[in-house]
């Protein structure tokens, strides 16, 4: 099973617009996506989000990241804010995903990748 975490900080009222209807439209993308086995979105504060998704595999995730809705509020992403992505292999496939614990690894997971290339950005979570 892989596991992606992906933190979102929007940038402005417009930003915060533009997030909500592309992330409307991507869960509904993801929804019917091959391979998915559970995603959510969750708010840290009223301008960061959580979105935490577990697949198959790492092949299914990609293919659904480059198609169709999700491509397009990728390209977008620079007029809403600013992403960090760290996505990794779950040791048990067969155990269904608790996404709050998810959500605690996949946080320092992102926190350890930021610290490694010592970058200032902090993010709340």
């Amino acid at each position: 099973m892989y596991v992606s975490y992906t933190h979102f900080r929007v940038n402005n009222p417009i930003g915060w617009l533009l997030f909500q209807i592309h992330a409307f439209r991507s869960g509904n993308q993801v929804s019917c996506s091959i391979g998915l086995i559970k995603w959510t979105t969750l708010p840290a504060t009223y301008r960061d989000f959580c979105i935490i998704s577990t697949w198959n595999s790492r092949r299914d995730m990609i293919a659904f990241t480059t198609t169709g809705t999700r491509l397009k509020a990728m390209k977008l992403s620079k007029y809403m804010g600013k992403g960090y992505t760290v996505g990794w292999e779950a040791d048990d496939p067969k155990q269904l995903p608790d996404l709050m614990a998810l959500r605690a690894d996949g946080a320092e997971r992102l926190k350890a990748k930021l610290d490694a290339r010592q970058l200032g950005h902090r993010l709340p979570a």
